[in-house]
């Protein structure tokens, strides 16, 4: 679910913005519950199992502290045994998203599940272009962050975790001078310069077409070894967010996701 009672985030796409009175709350945490459960009972059986691959319990949930996260972690292992109960397709996946806490916080949760049966799976959204650390990152850093995913945001197959990228993005806040230098940055004066987060990759010159090219093939490429699936955020969005953009402006393809002009950036990983 998107938006949960008393907003899981704060963020506008919980359906509230400001305050986030979800994981902390007891009645807003049953009410989730009970309408995910409706959801289950309605999708989870056979005849949806064409179309209704899993269903994720919560999107994006933000935890504060360590009470919180106890509470989300909780909940979601209270969730997931209420919603198995009205689910008849063997093969549904119940999906949660890790609460930006990483997916090793939710190893003993998900080994749980998959020492019952194996259709837990754990959501990470990956992206480099929203602050933090990434903010002042040139392409070859963000490139060599991806090469350190399968340690820093997969899991070893022991740990019988299956993780799922439900989003990320192409766009990385960098900017390609004349010559093509690659630097980090949303905005540069020098002629010639171009900025992946000013122009629409239509306008964008060849050099930073093969720099966002490098950086999208390192993260199929580590996504496709080493997760369950990936989902792109999003197919028609603005810029480098939309995959229909990238295939225009010969970002990905020309014929194919799988084509690859820089193969192999992640060989040491």
């Amino acid at each position: 679910m998107h938006g949960l009672p008393g907003s899981q985030n704060g963020f506008d796409n919980s359906g509230h913005r400001g305050n986030a009175d979800w994981a902390e709350n007891q009645e807003n945490l049953a009410a989730s519950t009970s309408v995910l459960e409706m959801m289950a009972a309605k999708y989870g059986t056979s005849s949806y199992s064409d179309v209704v691959w899993g269903l994720e319990l919560v999107n994006e949930p933000i935890v504060w502290d360590e009470t919180s996260a106890r509470s989300a972690q909780t909940w979601a292992v209270d969730t997931v045994k209420a919603m198995r109960s009205h689910i008849t397709n063997p093969d549904l996946k119940l999906v949660m998203h890790d609460a930006f806490l990483g997916a090793k916080a939710w190893v003993p949760v998900a080994q749980y599940y998959n020492a019952e049966a194996e259709n837990f799976v754990l959501d990470v959204h990956l992206y480099q272009n929203q602050g933090g650390d990434t903010s002042s990152m040139n392409q070859d850093q963000h490139i060599n962050t991806v090469c350190q995913y399968p340690s820093t945001q997969f899991l070893p197959d022991s740990d019988q975790t299956p993780v799922l990228v439900g989003e990320f993005s192409d766009q990385t806040n960098i900017c390609v001078d004349a010559s093509g230098n690659v630097t980090a940055g949303t905005s540069c004066s020098t002629a010639g310069c171009q900025c992946s987060a000013q122009l629409d990759p239509s306008q964008w010159n060849s050099y930073l077409v093969a720099a966002t090219r490098k950086f999208m093939e390192a993260q199929l490429d580590i996504f496709e070894e080493y997760s369950m699936g990936w989902f792109l955020w999003s197919y028609t969005g603005p810029g480098a967010w939309g995959l229909g953009n990238l295939f225009k402006a010969g970002v990905v393809g020309p014929n194919k996701i799988t084509d690859r002009q820089f193969p192999a950036q992640c060989t040491s990983s």
